[in-house]
């Protein structure tokens, strides 16, 4: 990640400040100094970073999880506790609003803003201090980030670090390390699971001690589960299946006799049904046969009968009676009809009254047309009478407005001519005063061609470019000589470790040759003594006891001329004893001595590689930098790079900057030369630019001028057109117009005069327009009197019997001619029907006659009466008498179908007792129920017993299975735990730092040989304790507390340094801030760190800001971000780069 810019407003002391990294002079320098009192806001840019990037700040972050009561409401109207670490308070009091600006570039290459954004309400001060808001805005996209999920995304990819890891990696508190270096085991493990984000492997710890108890306890769940499984002996088993075997038998057999039984149930039952069936249908005969003889059954047969012989009577008397009802509606539709005439008698009035009306409108119409006579030619050349008043009028109008239009022209002409005489009197002072400035310019660029401008700028570039080169080439070549007798010095002490290395080699055969023969004589003497001792055994002198002087030994077979006593054996041992003791002891001096001295060996063996490793490291930076040195120092031509060289390269250097200083006065005379000239020029154009404008407006003046002429003209011309055109208008008009005041009228409001004559030719117009329309109205009237005529008589004709048709009140309708004729065809309509009914009654009269003097028996009232039964009524009551019929038929052959169903059932009898019945049958039945049940109910339950047997077997087999599984999983947690894990994850979280401490401490002292070469850190392994290896005391270890405060400085800073290389792989920011620690080191430990610093930037591109009070570093650190106080409540920073 690349830091650009920071913008800060209103944060704690600092008002308003700009900081831009890729300006000069920060984006040339790769380390700068943050300096200013204390309380200024240095630490201020560092929390400005860290809101934009992560809305937190280190101090905040660290802070204690606490509250205080918010007296004043500032921060809250409804609570009164407030949070210590609530990022708010960073606002500078007495302000409306605070904000933070940061453009940088991701690591992932896209440019973004993030901004930190608070205010009090309506940005008034004083007021209650809103919620904080944080946005991020991606370049790329354009795309702007406001929810904290968003945000937190998107710094995933942009930055890749935790607020935590920015911190540690980022921004370096030496007090962290050193504190770090003092403390205690179980505080050293706090502090740098901390500083390198180690908690995982706490929680992985715990994880693994928590999930081991879980499948601990999952495998004894499943043992108690399996004791719980309980399995029938092979002999319960075959008990078992021989108790179902007869429980069958038995079963079969109660299953023989119940069905025996059930059929004779069956037979004793199925008689009795038959028997009372047969009964039953032998009574519903009988009953069925009276009712076919019954009177009523005879009376339906005999009306059935005459229903069907009087249908055409029937027929007749419901036709007469629907023609008659018909002859009755068409009398109620003459009633209707007589209305209707009525109406139309109504309309009829209307008519005659609306045409005698219509004759009178055009009597008076004709009347008022005669009194208009003497005006008709008039009115009929109005529309030309009309154009012509138009034309005069409109001439007369625009003959006022040019006349007012031509006075203004007049007036404006005068006004410009005034103005052309003034302005042009000012262009020609104007142009001598441009002349006179153009002559002293050419005497003040004459004076600065002198100082030869060009010539002393590319001497200033070349002075620049040589002082470069020069400071470039001297650095270069002060490191190269510095590294050159580092390299000696480590060359000189690896051939010391090296000769003593050899000494040891070469001492380590003679002491081994030395040491086989102290172990020879050593077992020697032992084997002797073991010899010696057994004849003082028990057993021996036992022995001994058992021989006397002659006797032959058992053991060696030898005659025994002495047998000495107990007492000489006893006293001869002594000095063996003694002898082996001294060989003992000389053989355990010679192995010491072999162990130490191949200790000794083992040691320098690494220390020689280790100090191999590092004059190897040397030497390739020494490459390195002689290939710098010699590359920065070609355009000096050295044959040789020495001390010599190094003092030319400072004189030049002091050569070049004598030079520099005089070009930098020569600049400064010629910037002055420039300024000159430069105003000169400024004030020469400032009157050109006045030239310009006055001829500009002189142009405009005499354009304007012109315009003038040509309008007056044009006005002129148009006024005598304008005269013209009134004098032929009113010509035309004399003539054509016949009222006597029309000209004085016209004088007077000629728009009156237009609009009387215009009202007066359309109210001619319009009088013959409704004679016209008057006379066709006449017209059509008569024509429709006289076509209703002929439907009048029509309806006379049909209706002679209608009377005269009294007066009735006018009344217009729509369509009376449509009227009529409607009414006539619904007249001769309704005389045809009538006439059609009186036909029809008639013939059905004549047929009804006819019919009952064919029978007798017959009257018009019994026919009538037949008439009042429906057809679907008498086909009820034949189908009822049909049913009836074939209802005794079925009973008959129902009752003759069950008596040989009787006699059929007889035959079948099965073998009965003379005491068997349905009764006793029935309970010998419900007995052998009963004992079949209980029987099968205990063939179920020991079946059921075999069936949960067999689950059982199959289920200890798969959880047997999954107990072995998990007993398994188990054990390889266990092991897992017994080596990782532990309840509180203490476990794992040390063998796991004890790694990471190793590659800190590998990273640290990889900047601490660049800054001592007297210490190397190291630790033990599963260890957390840190040690010194002192090489200006051979290489001994010893505590880090031992370290005065200038060296534990160093020591931190590597630490430092270490740790922000051990998280290189995650990180990428451009830049490193150190805070404090400075002020503990000497002046050339001081010069060393800052080497070391300044090759930082050279090995990984990291540019090094450093916040501290040292004034050395003031001294030495040329580019500043320096935070000066302006008053007690506020602050500045100024960029600069100090000379």
């Amino acid at each position: 990640m690349k830091l650009q810019k920071l913008t800060i407003h209103n944060l704690t002391s600092i008002e308003e400040a700009t900081i831009d990294f890729e300006q000069e002079p920060l984006s040339g320098e790769s380390i700068f100094l943050i300096c200013g009192e204390t309380g200024a806001g240095k630490t201020t840019i560092l929390d400005a970073i860290c809101l934009a990037l992560y809305n937190d700040t280190p101090r905040m972050y660290q802070s204690a999880n606490e509250n205080y009561r918010d007296t004043n409401h500032i921060f809250s109207k409804s609570k009164d506790s407030v949070a210590i670490n609530d990022k708010r308070q960073l606002m500078r009091r007495n302000t409306g609003e605070a904000w933070v600006e940061l453009d940088f570039i991701g690591t992932n290459e896209i440019p973004y803003t993030a901004r930190w954004y608070v205010s009090c309400a309506r940005k008034k001060a004083n007021t209650t201090i809103q919620s904080v808001k944080w946005t991020w805005d991606n370049h790329q996209t354009q795309t702007t980030y406001t929810q904290k999920g968003e945000i937190t995304a998107e710094q995933a990819a942009a930055i890749g670090l935790s607020f935590e890891q920015f911190c540690r990696t980022t921004l370096l508190a030496q007090g962290d390390f050193t504190k770090f270096l003092q403390s205690q085991a179980k505080e050293k493990s706090e502090i740098l699971e901390k500083l390198t984000g180690t908690e995982i492997y706490s929680t992985l710890g715990e994880k693994i001690y928590t999930l081991t108890q879980e499948k601990k306890q999952q495998y004894e769940l499943q043992m108690q589960k399996l004791a719980g499984i309980q399995l029938l002996t092979p002999e319960e088993e075959e008990t078992l299946k021989s108790r179902i075997s007869q429980q069958q038998a038995t079963a079969a057999a109660y299953k023989q006799q119940q069905e025996s039984i059930r059929r004779k149930i069956d037979w004793l039952k199925k008689e009795a049904e038959l028997r009372q069936t047969l009964v039953h249908q032998e009574a519903d005969w009988k009953q069925q046969q009276e009712i076919l003889s019954s009177d009523t059954f005879l009376a339906t047969d005999r009306f059935i009968a005459a229903w069907n012989t009087g249908t055409e009577a029937r027929e007749c008397i419901r036709q007469l009676e629907t023609l008659r009802n018909q002859q009755q509606n068409s009398e109620k539709q003459e009633i209707l009809l007589l209305k209707q005439r009525q109406i139309l008698a109504s309309g009829d009035a209307w008519l005659a009254m609306h045409c005698q009306d219509l004759q009178n409108q055009l009597h008076q119409l004709e009347e008022k047309l005669r009194l208009e006579a003497p005006f008709v030619p008039m009115y009929e050349a109005s529309q030309g009478l009309l154009a012509q008043l138009q034309a005069a009028t409109n001439a007369r109008r625009n003959r006022q407005e040019k006349t007012s239009e031509l006075a203004f022209i007049e007036q404006e002409k005068r006004q410009q001519t005034e103005t052309f005489e003034k302005g042009n009197k000012f262009v020609k002072e104007q142009q001598e005063l441009l002349s006179l400035k153009e002559q002293e310019i050419t005497i003040r660029q004459a004076t600065l061609d002198a100082l030869h401008p060009s010539e002393t700028q590319t001497a200033q570039q070349q002075n620049e470019l040589q002082r470069d080169t020069c400071t470039k080439a001297f650095n270069a070549l002060s490191l190269l000589l510095e590294q050159k007798k580092k390299e000696t010095e480590e060359q000189e002490t690896l051939s010391d470790i090296r000769k003593q290395q050899d000494a040891y080699a070469n001492r380590q055969p003679e002491l081994l040759q030395a040491y086989q023969r102290s172990l020879e004589q050593k077992e020697e003497a032992e084997t002797l003594y073991n010899r010696q001792k057994e004849a003082v055994e028990d057993w021996a002198r036992e022995a001994r006891s058992r021989l006397h002087p002659g006797d032959h030994c058992p053991v060696c077979g030898q005659e025994i001329k002495v047998l000495p006593s107990d007492q000489t054996f006893q006293s001869s041992l002594k000095p063996v004893y003694d002898n082996w003791q001294q060989k003992k002891q000389a053989c355990e001096l010679a192995e010491k001595a072999v162990h130490e001295n191949d200790a000794n060996l083992r040691s320098y063996q690494k220390l020689y590689d280790q100090k191999s490793a590092v004059v190897e490291q040397t030497r390739s930076r020494y490459q390195e930098q002689l290939r710098l040195t010699l590359q920065l120092c070609t355009a000096y031509s050295f044959t040789q790079l020495t001390v010599q060289e190094l003092d030319f390269l400072k004189k030049h250097s002091e050569a070049l900057d004598q030079e520099r200083d005089s070009i930098r006065q020569k600049l400064q005379d010629i910037h002055r030369a420039e300024q000159e000239l430069k105003n000169q020029q400024q004030e020469k154009d400032k009157i050109q630019k006045q030239l310009d404008n006055a001829n500009r407006k002189l142009k405009t003046i005499e354009t304007r001028l012109n315009e003038c002429r040509i309008k007056e003209e044009a006005v002129r011309s148009f006024l005598k057109s304008q005269e013209q055109i009134i004098g032929d208008a009113l010509e035309k008009l004399r003539s054509g117009m016949l009222w006597n005041d029309w000209e004085k009228q016209w004088e007077m409001n000629a728009e009156a005069l237009m609009k009387r004559l215009q009202q007066a030719s359309d109210d001619y117009r319009q009088i013959q327009e409704n004679i016209v329309r008057l006379q066709k109205e006449v017209d059509n009237g008569a024509q429709l009197e006289r076509s209703l005529e002929p439907f009048r008589e029509s309806i006379q004709k049909a209706f002679p019997n209608w009377k005269a048709i009294p007066p009735v009140v006018p009344q217009q309708l729509s369509d009376l001619h449509e009227a009529w004729f409607r009414f006539a065809s619904d007249c001769q309509s309704l005389r045809t029907v009538q006439d059609g009914l009186r036909e029809s009654v008639r013939q059905q009269e004549t047929i009804l006659l006819q019919f009952l003097e064919k029978h007798p028996d017959f009257t018009r009232e019994y026919i009538q009466e037949l008439a009042t039964y429906t057809t679907y009524q008498v086909e009820q009551l034949r189908n009822g008498q049909q049913q009836a019929r074939e209802k005794a038929v079925s009973l008959e052959a129902a009752f003759r179908q069950t008596t040989g169903q009787l006699e059929r059932h007889q035959a079948d009898k099965p073998a009965l007792e003379a005491e068997e019945s349905i009764g006793t049958l029935t309970d010998k039945q419900q007995a052998l129920d009963s004992q079949s049940t209980a029987i099968y109910q205990e063939i179920g339950q020991l079946e059921n017993r075999l069936a949960t047997d067999a689950q059982n077997r199959i289920r200890l087999k798969d959880e047997q299975a999954l107990a072995d599984r998990l007993q398994r999983i188990y054990r390889q947690w266990e092991r897992l735990s017994f080596h990782f894990g532990d309840a509180k994850g203490t476990k794992f979280r040390n063998i796991a730092q004890s790694f990471v401490l190793k590659e800190l401490l590998n990273g640290a002292n990889t900047y601490l040989r660049r800054l001592t070469d007297r210490y190397e850190l190291a630790c033990q392994a599963g260890s957390l304790t840190i040690l010194l290896r002192d090489y200006y005391q051979g290489g001994s270890a010893r505590p880090t507390s031992t370290l005065s405060g200038g060296e534990s400085f160093l020591v931190s800073l590597s630490l430092a340094l270490g740790l922000s290389s051990l998280n290189q792989h995650r990180l990428s920011t451009d830049m490193l801030f150190i805070d404090e620690g400075f002020g503990t080191l000497s002046e050339d430990y001081l010069n060393t760190v800052m080497d070391t610093l300044e090759r930082l930037h050279q090995l990984g591109g990291k540019k090094v800001g450093i916040i501290s009070h040292v004034e050395g570093l003031r001294e030495r650190i040329k580019t500043q971000i320096q935070v000066n106080r302006i008053d007690n409540s506020r602050s500045e920073i100024q960029v600069i780069r100090v000379l």
